[in-house]
């Protein structure tokens, strides 16, 4: 997306309502008809699931949807790992990212099936699932829970003020007693608006908001504007009439960005290389090393502090890490010179991505 005009720092790029967007609340209830999806089905499942029920249902109302403009706006495909084939993803050269796929899809698999059990009349497709969960983990940003919109808690403040001069005339209670209660109600609510619902989170899908293209090195913000009732994108950079301008979806890794959002960011800072069977990668370098079955991580400067903890506890010297980090690469290095089968633009993309990864890390040893 481009700016049509100069935009300073820290200025609102996009603001809109909240009625403009799909939201998933924590522990709300479900509002789907029992034909489409069962309660208990629905209440079981993460947040993105439940997100991606919530957006089949609005499309399926067709016209009659509030956010029919901005559905009819998304793609009707996505390129993420759930939609490639074995070859594909055999193309990574990149066991980690084909065998969390794999689980993806299988995961997927069993989703559908399990919905159908629940709401046998069901109209949702396997087809329409994969495409609602690759919009909705490509597109949902999060944000800590600020508690019931502000109309809502006014009705509530206004219902505790009725119930209170209900309490005083028709039952006889001290006025004090009413009061305590009323003010304590009101408290509670205040209180879980400011501090206890920061703990946990909701989700959204924003019209305009998921057009905006992410970058590593910019900072942004998605806020709620609780008494506007509205969400707000702001950046810390600046952008020229006429220039794309882009927002950050977190420091995320090119794994992430290749499963989630169907694409490989250049250069990006906060890639990482992982190693599906740490022991087995280390094997090679030291035989004797008696190490946990778990992933390691290599960073562009070395092994990720998780890794050097399992190291260094599996009795590893500085110098064996070290011989160790270097054979690690050389081995993926030689690994992803050969050419696989079957090819993409992408997988390229994210082949010379990680490579840089090694290459880089072997500089710093």
């Amino acid at each position: 997306m481009a700016a049509t005009r100069d935009l300073t720092k820290e200025e609102t790029l996009v603001s809109l309502p909240v009625s403009a967007a799909l939201v998933v609340a924590p522990k709300e209830r479900c509002r789907l008809p029992s034909s489409f999806c069962s309660a208990g089905f629905y209440l079981k499942k993460p947040w993105f699931v439940q997100m991606a029920l919530k957006l089949l249902y609005e499309r399926q109302l067709g016209k009659d949807s509030v956010l029919a403009p901005y559905i009819g706006s998304l793609p009707q495909s996505f390129g993420t790992l759930l939609t490639w084939t074995d070859a594909e993803l055999a193309a990574l050269q990149y066991s980690s990212l084909q065998q969390e796929a794999q689980r993806m899809k299988a995961a997927l698999q069993k989703l559908h099936a399990d919905l159908a059990v629940s709401a046998p009349s069901t109209p949702v497709t396997d087809s329409d699932l994969t495409w609602a969960l690759q919009a909705v983990r490509s597109r949902a940003f999060s944000g800590p829970y600020a508690g019931p919109p502000l109309q809502s808690r006014l009705k509530t403040a206004g219902a505790l003020t009725l119930l209170a001069a209900v309490s005083v005339t028709a039952a006889h209670v001290p006025l004090e007693q009413v009061l305590n209660g009323a003010i304590a109600a009101a408290l509670f609510n205040l209180l879980y608006d400011l501090v206890l619902s920061q703990k946990v989170k909701w989700y959204a899908m924003c019209p305009v908001v998921d057009f905006l293209n992410h970058k590593s090195t910019v900072q942004s913000s998605v806020e709620y504007e609780y008494f506007k009732e509205r969400f707000s994108v702001s950046c810390a950079a600046s952008f020229s009439k006429g220039t794309q301008v882009f927002i950050s979806y977190g420091q995320q890794s090119n794994d992430s960005l290749l499963q989630y959002y169907g694409f490989v960011e250049p250069g990006n800072p906060h890639d990482t290389y992982v190693l599906p069977d740490l022991a087995a990668a280390v094997g090679p370098a030291l035989a004797a090393a008696k190490l946990p079955s778990s992933k390691g991580v290599l960073t562009r400067a070395g092994f990720d502090e998780q890794t050097s903890r399992v190291l260094r506890e599996a009795g590893l010297t500085d110098q064996q890490m070290e011989q160790a980090l270097r054979c690690i690469c050389d081995t993926e290095l030689t690994r992803m010179r050969s050419k696989p089968g079957s090819d993409t633009s992408l997988a390229q993309a994210f082949r010379t991505e990680k490579a840089s990864v090694l290459h880089e890390c072997l500089q710093h040893h």
